[in-house]
C-alpha cells in the first residue's frame, strides 16, 4: 500500500514489456476467426502497432528533454533506447511490421470509415483497435458530436440534453482550409472577407458539418445556419439558435439509427492510417537534412494517405488536394509541425489531438497551439461584427473565449502538460511526501 513514486521512464519500460508479452501470446485475426467466427477484437497486431506509438512518444521526449514537464531527465536505457535515433528506429520498425506484414489495408475512401450504414462498415480492413458500441446500441459519439435533430438520423422528437458537446475549433477549421486550397468568402453579405468557407481536401467534407444543416424536429423543420455562414461568424449571443451557429460540428459519427439514446458509431482507438503517420514521423525524426532519404521516405508515407484522401470525392475525378510537393518545407521543424497537422486533419475527433500536441513539449505546444490560437481569438471577426473594442472582450464570443486564452509562457505551458499528483495519495502514502509533487504544483 505504501510505495514510492516510480520514474516515468520505468513506466514506459513496463508498457513495452506488456506489449511484447501481448505480441507473443495474443491470437492473430485468423486464429480469432477460427475460434469464434469473427476477428473484430484486439489481437497481437494491435500490440505491435501500439509499440510504434510508444516509441514515437519516447522519441519526442528525447528530442526535446528540456521542454518536458517531468522532474527527472529521461533515461530509457532499460527499454533498449539510448538515443533519440534509437527510438525513431524502433518506432519505424514496428510501424513497418504492421504496414508490410499485417492483415490491414486502408479503406478505399476516407468517408467509408464513417458511413455506418452497411454491415462491412463495422469490419473495415483499416480497424486495428476499436471501442465498439455496446450490445444495447448506445454510443455517446453521436450524441456528443452531432447537432440536435440532425437530418439523416432518427432523431425527431425528444431533445438530447448533451448534444454536440464536442465540436471542432473555428481556428482548426480555418487552418485546414488555408493549408489545402480553401476558398475565402469574399462575397459574404456580412462583409467578412478573410474567413475561409470551404476546403479542397475531401476529408474536410467527410469530417465537418458546416455552413448549414437541416433541423428536423417534428413541427419545427428548418435550415439552421452553421459557422462560417453569413451572420454566424460574429454577433454571437447565448441563445440556443446562436449556439448552434457558432462553430462547425463533427460529421464522423452520424449514425442513421441514432434516436437520442441509441447509436452504433464506433470509436477508432487505432487504425492503419495512424500507423502510416507514425512511420512518417519516425522518418522525419531520423532525417538529418532537407531532402535526404529519410525525408523522402516520410513524404512517401504521407502520400499514401493523401492519395486516398484525393480519391475520396463523392463522384468525378480525384481532388487536387491534399498534396505535398518537393520544396514545401524549408526545415525539419516545418516538416514536424506539418506532420502534427496531418494527424489533426486525418484523425480529428478521434481523441488523439491532446496527446499528439503535448508529447512534443512546451515550446512546440506554445508555438503551434497557444500563440496562434490566442491570435485567432483576438482577430476582429471573432468580435461582435465591428472588431474588438479597447477592452478586448466586447461581444458574446469574446466575453466567453477571451477569458479562456491559452498560456503564453513556457513555464505556464509546462504546468499544463502534467496534472498534479493526487493530494490524497500524498496524504495517505507514507512513502510519498509533498516533495514528490509534480513540478509547478509544489506548494
Amino acid at each position: 500500500a505504501n510505495l514510492p513514486r516510480s520514474s516515468y521512464f520505468k513506466v514506459y519500460t513496463q508498457i513495452l514489456e506488456d506489449l511484447e508479452f501481448a505480441e507473443e501470446n495474443m491470437r492473430t485475426p485468423e486464429q480469432q476467426t477460427q475460434i469464434n467466427g469473427q476477428s473484430n477484437r484486439a489481437n497481437k497486431w494491435a500490440a505491435t502497432a501500439y509499440k510504434a506509438v510508444v516509441y514515437n512518444q519516447i522519441g519526442c521526449i528525447l528530442s526535446s528533454p528540456d521542454d518536458q514537464p517531468f522532474r527527472e531527465k529521461p533515461d530509457f536505457s532499460d527499454c533498449g533506447i539510448k538515443t533519440e535515433a534509437d527510438a525513431w528506429t524502433a518506432s519505424l520498425a514496428a510501424a513497418e511490421e504492421v504496414i508490410d506484414k499485417g492483415p490491414y489495408r486502408l479503406a478505399d475512401k476516407f468517408g467509408d470509415l464513417f458511413r455506418w450504414t452497411d454491415p462491412e462498415d463495422w469490419f473495415s480492413p483499416e480497424r486495428i483497435l476499436v471501442c465498439t458500441s455496446c450490445d444495447l446500441g448506445y454510443s455517446n459519439l453521436c450524441n456528443w458530436t452531432v447537432p440536435d435533430f440532425m437530418q439523416g438520423t432518427q432523431h425527431f422528437s425528444a431533445r438530447a440534453s448533451s448534444f454536440a458537446r464536442i465540436r471542432p475549433e473555428r481556428w482548426v477549421f480555418q487552418k485546414w482550409c488555408k493549408t489545402y486550397g480553401g476558398t475565402l468568402g469574399t462575397g459574404r453579405v456580412d462583409g467578412m472577407t478573410n474567413v475561409y468557407i470551404s476546403c479542397q481536401d475531401p476529408r474536410f467534407d467527410c469530417s465537418y458539418i458546416y455552413g448549414s444543416y437541416y433541423y428536423q424536429k417534428t413541427g419545427e423543420e428548418q435550415v439552421i445556419k452553421v459557422y462560417p455562414s453569413d451572420g454566424s461568424v460574429t454577433g454571437m449571443t447565448s441563445s440556443a439558435s446562436s449556439s448552434r451557429e457558432q462553430a462547425p460540428y463533427f460529421k464522423k459519427f452520424i449514425d442513421p439509427t441514432y434516436n437520442v439514446t441509441n447509436g452504433f458509431a464506433d470509436w477508432y482507438m487505432l487504425r492503419l492510417a495512424e500507423v502510416y503517420l507514425d512511420a512518417a514521423e519516425a522518418c522525419a525524426g531520423l532525417s538529418r537534412s532537407v531532402g535526404d532519404e529519410w525525408w523522402k521516405k516520410c513524404f512517401d508515407y504521407i502520400e499514401v494517405l493523401h492519395k486516398r484522401a484525393r480519391h475520396s470525392v463523392s463522384s468525378g475525378p480525384d481532388a487536387a488536394m491534399p498534396k505535398w510537393e518537393d520544396g514545401r518545407f524549408a526545415s525539419k521543424e516545418e516538416l514536424i509541425s506539418a506532420l502534427y497537422w496531418e494527424r489533426v486533419f486525418e484523425l480529428q475527433g478521434e481523441v488523439h489531438d491532446w496527446f499528439d500536441m503535448r508529447r512534443r513539449g512546451a515550446r512546440r505546444t506554445l508555438e503551434n497551439l497557444c500563440k496562434p490560437m490566442n491570435a485567432f481569438l483576438r482577430e476582429p471577426e471573432q468580435g461582435p461584427g465591428l472588431g474588438v473594442a479597447d477592452d478586448g472582450v466586447t461581444g458574446y464570443w469574446n466575453n466567453t473565449y477571451l477569458h479562456m486564452l491559452y498560456p503564453e509562457t513556457v513555464e505556464d505551458v509546462l504546468k499544463g502538460l502534467l496534472c498534479a499528483f493526487p493530494d490524497s495519495e500524498i496524504r495517505t502514502n507514507t512513502a510519498i511526501g509533498y516533495e514528490d509533487q509534480n513540478p509547478y504544483y509544489i506548494k
